[in-house]
């Protein structure tokens, strides 16, 4: 079987492709149909299935192209609420144009109940194909590090303080990192030993280091712009922040308890769905500076609780999100799409 998704499945039976359309990369939504469009057509004897991630961009280029190169059409939805696929989707001009394109998708896979009802919203009716399937994590590649691993990879980032806190993401107005800077201070008060490490690049970053140097921040934060080896510093670390304001299930907050460390995060959908707040991490109210501080400092105050916190993200990472048992179930959604079953019927079943 071969699908055109991202990544290589091969112990699940998944031929995989990535198609590397220009929109992914800022260009205009002209360049982005018509590169699309053409690849498809050009590589449809290489695939049988077409997975596209985000509905109002690649959903909409599958549900267009679905019926010249008919293949079945896999959309997920990547997040949800405010800058969300039906956020984006319900700002668009010509609704129904937009409906009758996704309506041809075959299969909608949402990673939370939000982003599931506000499919059913938007389209007024349900569609008889929608499944949740959360993200996943390969708890195999990201895992806990001992003491002495832990200390080997400071020292080669270079991270010298006591107590390293990380936030990873873009670094704009719904990952709410500009929350987290302004109340680092408060943190670091209680807390002289904190260090906080932001990684990702946006549109804030110039904002972001200002405020960093307007309010005495410049050794107790510092900016590692884009990394590929985040999982080195989520090992290095001692907790992870995510005060994002959307999302759909963040994949660093899973990263983050497969390598048994504690998250403090907004109570929102999706990541609500991924930690359970007092167990695999800490809830607080977006925006509420006063209750990102007191859950920052506690957990770098108690040791104890950071390390039982850590260890149940890391069971919940191995019994919920694990790549192996999730994969399974996206093999056998596709197995079922090409052999014309009812997927939803399926999973509604289990």
């Amino acid at each position: 079987m071969k699908g055109l998704v991202s990544g290589n499945w091969p112990s699940y039976g998944v031929k995989v492709y990535r198609l590397p359309l220009p929109g992914s990369y800022g260009s205009s939504v002209f360049f982005f149909f018509v590169f699309g469009t053409i690849a498809l057509i050009c590589l449809h004897k290489k695939y049988d299935i077409i997975h596209c991630h985000q509905l109002s961009s690649s959903g909409l280029l599958g549900g267009m192209c679905a019926r010249l190169l008919r293949k079945p059409i896999v959309a997920k939805a990547a997040c949800g609420g405010e800058n969300g696929d039906v956020w984006n989707l319900q700002r668009m001009r010509l609704q129904k144009v937009l409906k009758a394109l996704l309506w041809r998708v075959d299969l909608f896979v949402c990673l939370s109940s939000q982003i599931e009802n506000e499919i059913l919203e938007w389209f007024g009716t349900a569609p008889d194909h929608i499944v949740q399937f959360p993200n996943f994590v390969n708890i195999e590649m990201f895992k806990p590090s001992s003491t002495k691993q832990k200390t080997e990879m400071r020292h080669r980032l270079m991270l010298r303080s006591k107590l390293q806190v990380l936030f990873v993401g873009r670094l704009d107005y719904i990952k709410g990192v500009d929350t987290l800077l302004d109340c680092w201070e408060g943190v670091v008060a209680r807390c002289p030993e904190a260090h906080l490490v932001i990684l990702g690049t946006g549109e804030l970053r110039q904002d972001l280091e200002r405020t960093r140097l307007n309010c005495g921040l410049r050794d107790s934060v510092s900016f590692r712009g884009r990394v590929d080896n985040v999982k080195d510093y989520l090992q290095a670390a001692d907790l992870l922040v995510l005060p994002s304001l959307a999302e759909g299930m963040p994949n660093v907050v899973l990263e983050a308890m497969a390598c048994g460390l504690p998250v403090v995060a907004t109570d929102i959908p999706g990541t609500r769905e991924a930690v359970e707040n007092r167990v695999t991490g800490i809830l607080v109210e977006p925006r509420n500076r006063q209750a990102l501080v007191s859950a920052v400092v506690k957990l770098l105050e108690d040791s104890n609780l950071r390390e039982a916190i850590g260890s149940n993200g890391r069971a919940q990472a191995e019994r919920r999100f694990n790549l192996s048992s999730i994969g399974e179930r996206y093999r056998e959604a596709y197995n079922r799409l090409l052999h014309n079953d009812s997927v939803k019927r399926y999973y509604s079943s289990m």
